[in-house]
């Protein structure tokens, strides 16, 4: 979609009210293209060099040649002026994920790849300017657009939100965002719904590709018009917690399985988060949760997998239990003192009582951990 002037204006907007900062980190999600839009609203670009105190005038480029689409929106030019330049004459510190490998590129496959380490919480702005609808994996890519935010950061997503049949992979709505925000507590400072004012009939492409299949529904389809619809919406990453997928609230209530509810805890466990914003750290088994997500692997697989006879590929490559048992120990012991670490909590009066806790909870790790290594030893 490249950089419109609606985009530019809600930036402006954010700025004038402090939730964007002066010499901010951006971040682009794709290296973004200047509409002809933002090229004919020289004031609205003059207005933001005031209020980011760009220290020059950007000379803005000519316009490009317009072309529409089915909807009547205008089309951004191949050739159109990279967005980089104009973020830093405002005075940003600029990157973008993309793999193009154009200035100021970070190489990163949303589709598959984790932020590196060094990328993590470090961006004041993300913008997702028509480039979350391009990548299958929804939960790889908004996870990373998490991981990368700063605590206070600046979220803008602008995104197809329905028609825009040859645009793209998915369109969204309201609820997955609401969503969203709900489960890794983002503040909504923005939200705009537009479009539906120029409908036109189905793509030629798509109604041969049907009628190839399924003559009769594209021939229901040819007497049908449809709306492209898109979505502003703007939110602020508030705490530093690790990313939790959205859930349904009206699903959340029928889910009684732990290891759901350990996977969703922002939903089911709510005060977690509270404690998180009065300062306090997140319990270890969020952590080790966290870690592990990337991989798939629940801790009742990692379990599992002990009892298990060793496969050939195991035995090749040193593989299987031998590492998992060290994982499983370290697993029983945190767990232990987590339940340590609660009981203390429950029980502030009564220290007596709560040692008793702790030792039972550190006596059961310990024969848990005894128990899995006599039979790592018979097993071999």
């Amino acid at each position: 979609m490249g950089v419109d002037s609606k985009n530019l204006q809600l930036i402006v907007s954010l700025g004038e009210q402090r939730y964007i900062k002066r010499k901010s980190k951006i971040l682009e999600l794709g290296a973004q293209q200047l509409s002809n839009s933002v090229l004919r609203s020289v004031e609205l670009v003059r207005r933001a060099e005031v209020i980011f105190g760009a220290t020059r005038r950007m000379t803005l480029p000519t316009l490009r040649p317009t072309a529409l689409s089915p909807g009547m929106v205008e089309l951004l030019d191949n050739d159109a002026p990279p967005a980089r330049d104009f973020w830093i004459s405002l005075g940003f510190d600029y990157a973008s994920i993309d793999l193009d490998k154009s200035p100021g590129s970070i190489s990163l496959d949303l589709n598959y790849e984790q932020v590196p380490s060094a990328e993590r919480n470090k961006y004041d702005l993300i913008t997702n300017f028509g480039t979350t609808e391009h990548i299958c994996n929804q939960m790889n890519a908004f996870k990373a657009i998490h991981d990368l935010a700063a605590p206070g950061a600046v979220i803008i997503h602008h995104v197809p939100a329905g028609g825009h049949l040859n645009h793209g992979l998915f369109s969204y709505n309201l609820k997955f965002f609401w969503c969203l925000s709900r489960c890794n507590d983002y503040t909504w400072l923005h939200c705009d719904f537009y479009g539906g004012e120029s409908p036109y009939g189905f793509p030629e492409d798509i109604l041969n590709a049907v009628e190839s299949h399924v003559p009769a529904s594209a021939k229901r389809m040819k007497q049908r018009t449809m709306s492209d619809y898109d979505m502003l919406i703007a939110v602020q990453k508030t705490i530093d917690i690790p990313f939790v997928p959205p859930l349904e609230s009206d699903a959340a209530a029928r889910i009684s399985d732990d290891a759901m509810k350990r996977r969703y805890w922002s939903v089911f466990q709510p005060d977690i988060i509270e404690s998180v914003r009065r300062g306090e750290s997140l319990p270890i088994w969020i952590s080790q949760s966290t870690a592990e997500e990337p991989n798939r692997t629940p801790h009742t697989d990692a379990a599992r997998n002990l009892w298990a006879p060793a496969t050939a590929e195991n035995a090749a490559t040193g593989s299987g239990r031998e590492d998992e048992i060290p994982s499983a120990v370290e697993m029983a012991v945190s767990k232990s003192e987590e339940r340590m670490r609660q009981a203390m909590a429950r029980i502030p009066g009564r220290r007596f009582v709560a040692f008793v806790a702790a030792v039972s909870a550190l006596s059961t790790a310990a024969i848990l951990v005894a128990i899995l290594i006599g039979v790592r030893l018979l097993l071999f």
